[in-house]
Parts: structure tokens; C-alpha cells; sequence
């Protein structure tokens, strides 16, 4: 994932909200940190004193000028974006054990 960090970062405690989205069949990983404190000001509508920072990861494909008007037609493209999928799956998969326990 890359990463561009600027300000003061979130308190380990916080948890990880892992949205995927898509455009097409394009889809973009995010890992964004959810702690507290800005729960409370998405509550209010106010804005946190700490910038929320997220890490967002595009999966590298074969032709990626190619990747919005062919989507997952290529083989090679598929496979490079189900491998993505299947290591989001884990992670997720780690953290709903983690929390239903």
C-alpha cells in the first residue's frame, strides 16, 4: 500500500475501516483508520484536530493504460486483481474473527 503521511497520526487503538471501491470492474483497496475521536466528530459534523490519513493500494496489472476500457477481460489482468482479493479476503477474514470473539 502506499502511503503519504502528513501530521499527527492516529492512536495504535484505532480500528481499520478496509472499503473496496470500484469503478467498472477497477477496484481500488483502502485501509482508513476509525478511532474515537473521529467517530465522535462525524457524529457532531465537526472536524477532527487530527487528519485522518488513509492508504489506498491500485493493483498492478499488465497493461494499466488499459486497465478502464478492458477491465478484467485479460486473463493476466483477472489474475493480478483475484490475487489482490484473495489477500484483502484474509485480512478481513482475520480481523471478523478477531472481533466476534
Amino acid at each position: 500500500m502506499k502511503s503519504r503521511v502528513s501530521g499527527p497520526a492516529y492512536p495504535e487503538q484505532a480500528d481499520y475501516a478496509r472499503p473496496i471501491v470500484l469503478t467498472g470492474t477497477t477496484s481500488i483497496f483502502y485501509k482508513i483508520p476509525v478511532a474515537a475521536d473521529l467517530v465522535r466528530h462525524v457524529r457532531r459534523g465537526t472536524y477532527p484536530s487530527i487528519m485522518t490519513v488513509l492508504s489506498a493500494h491500485v493493483p498492478v496489472v499488465p497493461k494499466p493504460l488499459r486497465r478502464y476500457s478492458v477491465g478484467m477481460k485479460p486473463l493476466d489482468t483477472r489474475q493480478a486483481i483475484i490475487r489482490c482479493y484473495e489477500a484483502f479476503r484474509s485480512v478481513v477474514g482475520t480481523i471478523s474473527s478477531t472481533h466476534s470473539s
